[in-house]
């Protein structure tokens, strides 16, 4: 049999009473009181919040991006913490130039928690890429390319920004203005006919 009762501390309790035989137990029955601890209605409310806060947050944490949303620039609608990536499907640049014509020729798209700023136009592009290259100087550091394709390092045009990246740009700059590629041109001229020869021999 099985009950419920206040106790002096006006907790409730569940008091569970076994019926036992004369011949296998000393006692006709069993009391055993256990506390309602989960009957509690404010317990289970607790409980619920707390469900809902965790889901919550791991949500917006699943569901972020290394960039904020840029106000102002159009982002065409996506999937929770996918983004755009099932849109883009195996022709990224088709889908893109599809997007532009409802987005226009500068908008952003969410790959997983990336956020790519994509730019469709020639006016676009120099708008970006000339008149404000100084802000876009750096590059993303990419796992393929920094550190199977290109594992030493030594790349100047796809390296984030740093002091390193800035010297190895200036002395490629130096190295490669007009007055440095005239003093090449000897070894230009040879390298170039001893290429034309081996092409001439192979046919």
């Amino acid at each position: 049999m099985i009950r419920e009762k206040k106790n002096e501390k006006n907790k409730t309790c569940l008091i569970i009473i076994v019926k036992g035989t004369k011949r296998k137990s000393k006692f006709s029955h069993l009391t055993v009181i256990i506390p309602l601890l989960f009957h509690s209605h404010h317990m289970m409310l607790f409980l619920w919040i707390a469900v809902i806060i965790v889901v919550f947050l791991l949500f917006k944490f699943l569901n972020s991006t290394d960039i904020p949303k840029i106000h102002g620039l159009p982002e065409p609608s996506g999937w929770p913490i996918f983004g755009n990536l099932f849109e883009l499907g195996d022709n990224h640049a088709k889908a893109l130039s599809q997007m532009a014509k409802k987005f226009g020729p500068v908008f952003q798209v969410r790959m997983g928690n990336r956020r790519i700023i994509v730019a469709n136009s020639y006016d676009s592009i120099k708008e970006l890429w000339l008149r404000n290259q100084s802000a876009l100087i750096s590059r993303p550091a990419l796992h393929t390319f920094h550190n199977i394709v290109s594992s030493q390092g030594l790349s100047i045009g796809t390296s984030p920004w740093d002091e390193s990246c800035k010297q190895r740009r200036k002395a490629a700059a130096t190295a490669l203005n007009k007055p440095a590629v005239q003093s090449y041109m000897p070894i230009i001229d040879f390298e170039s006919y001893s290429a034309l020869n081996e092409i001439l021999k192979e046919c």
